[in-house]
């Protein structure tokens, strides 16, 4: 070619630049270095998002521009390399200096890597120098561009087939096999390797014998143009679809003549959630869910291999980084989620399965601590038993069981509750009661309803039941104290007395509460009772009226003389049959402290429904109360309101 003019020179320069920027067209994620390492390489710094101040105090810009890009490489102090897209226009091969495919090591080892990627239709190379390091760059140009990461996994596949050693040092291929980082860094994310550009400081090309014989760009494109018009694209594209697919069956082991349409429609989901991954937040228990079902169904994968696959395709997943929120423990989730999937599903080929190496047992369950805690405490409360240690109360108790079992005090009150309570009652001693604590109980309630105001249980109780229907106890026995005192029928009047006085006021202390209780239900529907009185008229022919027994005597005695007694049929054959059988005093003696509790029971029930009414006039009041406020909001509401509708009604409501 003769070149007549400045111009023509001008315009042959510019269309060699202009190939040079089209053959390097990714500029996301560019490294940049100023200055050498002791062994003389750049100290190279990513430029991109994650980088943005260091760029900033650099002048640099987050995406690599052809202006900058040019000066950079112009530069004899700055280095400047580039990262690989989508697509590719050409495989690079990096050999150092001190691995033993260098010409310096072996003079024919290069020529067999080369005659290795020929099969694959890559027919044609140039060599250059890297650096001052005496690196090789060998560049295979390529007439159009392929998939950047089917060309990396066939090159790869490719040489280490043909038993070459590839690896960082040795052997290194542009693009690479990228690895899919485990780390949670967004610098360590995975990315394809970046390399300088060709032709910086101590970059020459070199021709056949490995010798140096230009530094120009003109010689540099005329090369690349020369080994491009001499590859067989069909043959590399063809042989890249080969190797993905190969590679694809082998990952999921999907046998080529399944024609399960089940199994037809759990791939097609599973290439469909490839493809979108991430689309919002929340999503990631979902993803791994579907993820680890069907690489478990589809690819035939369990244990630590299910878990790998498992975070290498949900880390890599289009918006993990944008939406994902649990990065920081991804680790555990596919774990777990493997773990799961292996116990929950089957692979669709079994006869390929293989026996994969197992995780590891997950960490201890609930159940598991429960078990444990419970162990502790039970163990602790038998150590209790064998020595013997009596306790006063409850809580004396849990706190040393607290102490022994290391366990705190809510878990010990719920399995003491729940399961322990009756094994070891008896560890707790109750105080001894004095004899004054016996009570009367009675039950003289209509239509066997009873008594609202048993007292507490105590170790001596009298014990009578007068209900109309079932009188309780046979008729041959006399009324006895469960403490197996004297019959009460035995006793004095003035101790009879004194032992109802007491029982009174400890009923109108158990009162108490159920009148404030009351107070804050006052819907509570207190049992009426009908009038009972006690008549010679009604009862002479079956019961003979008792004479009036000296109870008014004392203060506390609230019974009068005659009071009228509605007794039922059957009452009245029962007291006959007593009348019968007990002595005519003792006869006296058991009416007379029946009435009494009756009389009393009725006093209370009448203090009851007192206590309902007021509270239920106190509602009545409050109802009032908040009506007339309400009223009042009404009414002034209508008068704004009024107030808003004169002024709206104006001839003129909204004046300039």
């Amino acid at each position: 070619m003769i070149i007549t003019s400045q111009d023509d020179l001008v315009k042959l320069q510019g269309r060699y630049i202009q190939k040079f920027l089209e053959i390097f067209p990714c500029r996301n994620a560019w490294i940049y270095a100023e200055s050498l390492t002791e062994k003389g390489k750049p100290r190279w710094k990513s430029i991109s998002d994650r980088t943005w101040k260091f760029a900033k105090d650099k002048g640099l810009p987050k995406k690599l521009t052809d202006e900058v890009l040019l000066d950079l490489w112009h530069s004899t102090s700055k280095y400047v390399g580039v990262n690989f897209g989508k697509t590719t226009h050409y495989l690079m091969l990096d050999v150092d200096a001190n691995s033993p495919y260098h010409p310096h090591q072996r003079t024919n080892a290069l020529q067999k890597i080369k005659g290795s990627l020929e099969d694959l239709g890559l027919n044609s190379s140039f060599q250059l120098q890297s650096s001052h390091t005496e690196g090789i760059h060998i560049y295979f140009p390529l007439p159009q561009p392929v998939k950047t990461y089917g060309l990396a996994a066939l090159i790869e596949d490719k040489l280490k087939a043909d038993g070459f050693n590839v690896a960082g040092g040795i052997l290194e291929i542009f693009p690479n096999k990228k690895q899919w980082s485990s780390s949670d860094k967004p610098e360590d994310w995975s990315e394809y390797q970046r390399h300088r550009l060709p032709l910086q400081q101590g970059s020459v090309l070199l021709d056949e014998d490995y010798a140096p014989y230009s530094d120009t760009l003109e010689a540099f494109i005329q090369a690349w143009e020369h080994c491009e018009s001499q590859q067989d694209i069909e043959i590399l594209e063809a042989a890249i679809k080969a190797n993905t697919r190969r590679n694809y069956q082998a990952a999921y082991q999907i046998p080529q003549q399944s024609k399960s349409p089940k199994l037809k429609k759990i791939r097609e989901e599973h290439e469909t959630l490839l493809k979108e991954g991430f689309t919002a937040i929340a999503q990631t228990n979902d993803i791994l869910l579907n993820l680890g079902r069907r690489l478990r169904i589809l690819e035939n994968l369990g244990g630590i291999p299910l878990q790998k696959r498992l975070k290498e395709l949900v880390t890599n997943l289009p918006g993990y980084k944008k939406y994902c929120q649990h990065k920081a423990d991804i680790e555990q989730r596919c774990k777990d989620i493997a773990r799961y999937a292996e116990r929950k599903f089957k692979p669709s080929n079994r006869k390929e399965a293989i026996a994969e190496p197992a995780l590891p047992e997950p960490n201890p369950n609930n159940q598991e601590k429960q078990k444990d805690a419970l162990d502790r405490i039970t163990s602790a409360l038998q150590t209790l038993a064998t020595e013997q240690q009596a306790f006063t109360t409850k809580t004396e108790l849990l706190k040393a069981v607290v102490k022994k079992a290391a366990s705190s005090m809510a878990t010990v009150v719920k399995y003491w509750k729940a399961r322990l309570a009756k094994q070891y009652k008896h560890l707790i001693q109750e105080s001894v009661k004095t004899e004054n604590e016996s009570q009367t109980v009675c039950n003289s309630s209509q239509d066997k309803t009873s008594s609202h105001f048993k007292s507490p249980q105590t170790d001596e109780q009298t014990v009578c039941n007068s209900s109309q229907d079932n009188v309780s106890g046979d008729s041959n026995k006399q009324p006895l104290l469960r403490g197996g005192k004297e019959p009460l029928v035995n006793q004095s009047p003035e101790a009879q007395l004194a032992q109802l006085n007491q029982q009174a006021e400890q009923r109108k202390e158990n009162l108490k509460p159920l009148q404030k209780s009351d107070q804050r239900n006052p819907h509570r529907q207190t049992p009426e009772l009908k009038p009972i009185t006690l008549d010679s008229t009604e009862v002479s022919d079956s019961v003979e009226v008792a004479p009036n027994f000296p109870l008014e005597k004392t203060e506390n005695s609230t019974i009068k003389p005659s009071i009228k007694v509605e007794l039922s049929e059957s009452q009245k054959q029962q007291l006959a049959e007593l009348k019968k059988k007990l002595p005519p005093d003792q006869y006296e003696q058991f009416y007379q402290l029946q009435l009494k509790a009756i009389r009393k029971h009725q006093e209370n029930l009448s203090i009851q429904a007192e206590t309902a009414e007021n509270a239920k006039k106190e509602r009545e009041k409050l109802v009032n109360c908040f009506q007339e406020r309400i009223f009042d909001a009404k009414k002034k509401l209508k008068e704004k309101t009024d107030e808003v509708k004169r002024r709206l009604s104006l001839d003129d409501p909204y004046p300039e």
